[in-house]
């Protein structure tokens, strides 16, 4: 009887093997999910939308305060070097995500 079941595993070990290695999948699959190291992960996006965010909100409260407080010269001349260090920056970005 023992031999029989040593060859021929029960079913409900087999079952139970099965549901471990799913659940090994599915652990091994939100890990990939939550890694920053991986550059589509759900955490890696969530941080570069909110670093997007944050330098977005910083650039609008700048030129706003310039509006309010700048002649339209000077404020002319900061919305310029603003462009100039996005385009830039987005240059670059486009650049090290090439590689």
């Amino acid at each position: 009887m023992i031999r029989q079941e040593w060859k021929y595993p029960r079913e409900d070990i087999v079952e139970l093997r099965d549901r471990f290695n799913s659940l090994e999948d599915k652990v091994r699959q939100i890990e990939d999910q939550l890694n920053l190291e991986q550059p589509y992960s759900l955490t890696a996006t969530q941080q570069r939308f909110s670093e997007e965010t944050y330098r977005v909100v910083c650039i609008s409260k700048f030129l706003n305060y310039c509006r309010v407080r700048c002649p339209p010269s000077i404020c002319n001349f900061y919305v310029e070097q603003l462009i100039t260090a996005e385009s830039i920056n987005w240059r670059r970005n486009l650049y090290c995500n090439s590689q």
